[in-house]
């Protein structure tokens, strides 16, 4: 039985990548250390990801809950009245204007009066037989708005 040589070149054609591939292999395996550590490194990736993700959530909540909260602590607008409900929740916005237009600018006495007697032709629950709880800190803020332009008409006068 003699080699010849197609049967070396038929041999190391067959062989040859295969060899190659296990000299490939052999260099680029990764030891268990560094396995280990690329498993460290996506696992703690992967629990920041989840963190931040129930972060949101956890907050997406508390905000939904206190919404709830606000919505069942506040009277509907069929118990109260449309006229009542819709005067008392626009009165904040309405005295944080006015006190602006109060402190930065210097009103003249028939003004401050034109805006007492505005004030005093809103329909307030200050004769009502109850108050809602919700109400109250409103008023307060009304009240308080009322007499800077009273204090403010005195000396004018």
């Amino acid at each position: 039985m003699s080699i010849s040589l197609a049967d070396v070149k038929d041999f190391l054609l067959v062989t040859s990548p295969i060899i190659i591939a296990y000299i490939s292999y052999r260099t680029n395996r990764k030891s268990a250390k560094e396995i280990q550590l690329d498993i460290e490194k996506t696992l703690k990736e992967k629990d920041a990801e989840t963190n931040q993700i129930l972060t949101k959530i956890n907050a997406e909540l508390e905000s939904q809950k206190e919404l709830i909260s606000w919505q069942h602590s506040q009277p509907q607008t069929e118990e109260i009245g449309l006229k009542r409900y819709s005067n008392i929740c626009n009165l904040p916005s309405l005295i944080a204007k006015i006190n602006l237009i109060l402190q930065h600018n210097n009103l003249k006495t028939n003004e401050l009066e034109d805006i007492k007697s505005m004030l005093l032709k809103i329909d307030l629950p200050k004769s009502e037989e109850e108050l809602y709880p919700y109400e109250i800190p409103i008023l307060i803020e009304f009240n308080k708005l009322f007499h800077t332009i009273e204090q403010k008409l005195e000396p004018k006068i």
